[in-house]
């Protein structure tokens, strides 16, 4: 009974911060609520209006809105988004097989019997993320904004699996960490990249070092992140120890080991909670930089 409660408490948790991230990180929930919030505040453009005025009467389009606007015609875009899903579908597929029928070849039985779940649950999924990414570096010298937003849907989507696979077993998340890494190279390359940089707007180049700051922040979030006793172990079968509790710990560390009864598990409220922080800190400042750099001058 205990045990129901708290995976309906923390589906609950999961729903409303995964939205809060998802809506957070492309702008528009946040941006659209902050300028509603203080939309009946006079606005006047006379010395000593303040920082709630100008927020709330300039106009700023979200940052969705600005990674989706783009010199591309509705075909050409099709077009790309379709080069995207064929990567997407053609390594996802790839991975499946080789993770669903890999183990049959192997003499062990119980290697065998993994198959199926080694397919549907890790290199299928993290197969297919992997194609969106390198689907979307390709199609980047044609719509560098197009290919950030599908770097960021794939950035989120990574992070969703790794939560969901820390709450199984600290290891089982493990395989998505280097997707992490990947995305936040990617972005590197696209800013540093003359050709691709120009084609971004000036606003998103001057957030562009907030938000692989962020990346790296939740990459070493990943890498240690809270922990705690493992609930699904009864108490009878707990270790017996003095001693206390980490706060965090290295993901690779033996502690975590699922093959046998683990020490430690992942905090996954504690990490969404780290995770979600971070990530409206980060839009904060650069909602804070485009306010102050659009605030009309006296």
């Amino acid at each position: 009974m205990l045990g129901c409660k708290r995976m309906k408490a923390e589906l609950l948790i999961d729903g409303f911060v995964w939205g809060l991230l998802a809506s957070g990180m492309f702008g528009a929930g946040v941006q659209h609520g902050m300028a509603v919030a203080v939309e009946g505040v006079s606005y006047r453009c006379a010395p000593g209006d303040g920082f709630l005025d100008t927020l709330g009467h300039t106009s700023y389009p979200s940052l969705g809105d600005r990674i989706m606007q783009s010199e591309l015609s509705g075909p050409q875009a099709s077009r790309l988004v379709l080069r995207i899903v064929a990567w997407a579908l053609g390594i996802g597929g790839v991975s499946f097989a080789a993770g669903f029928l890999g183990p049959m070849f192997f003499s062990n039985p119980r290697a065998a019997n993994v198959g199926p779940l080694l397919g549907f649950l890790v290199t299928g999924p993290l197969g297919t993320l992997v194609g969106a990414w390198v689907g979307a570096l390709i199609v980047a010298k044609e719509s560098v904004r197009l290919s950030i937003a599908c770097i960021g849907s794939v950035w989120i989507m990574a992070l969703i699996y790794t939560c969901k696979a820390f709450g199984l077993g600290g290891w089982l998340g493990i395989p998505a960490i280097p997707l992490q890494l990947l995305v936040v190279a990617s972005i590197l390359l696209l800013l540093s990249r003359r050709a691709t940089r120009a084609q971004l707007p000036d606003d998103m180049r001057r957030c562009g070092p907030i938000a692989v700051t962020a990346l790296l922040i939740i990459l070493l979030m990943t890498l240690f992140p809270p922990v705690m006793r493992p609930w699904w172990v009864p108490a009878g079968q707990q270790p017996v120890t003095t001693v206390q509790l980490p706060s965090f710990a290295f993901i690779f560390d033996d502690r975590f080991d699922t093959s046998r009864l683990p020490k430690l598990a992942v905090n996954t409220g504690k990490l969404e909670a780290e995770w979600l922080i971070t990530s409206v800190v980060a839009i904060g400042l650069c909602l804070l930089m485009r306010v102050l750099r659009h605030r009309p001058t006296v």
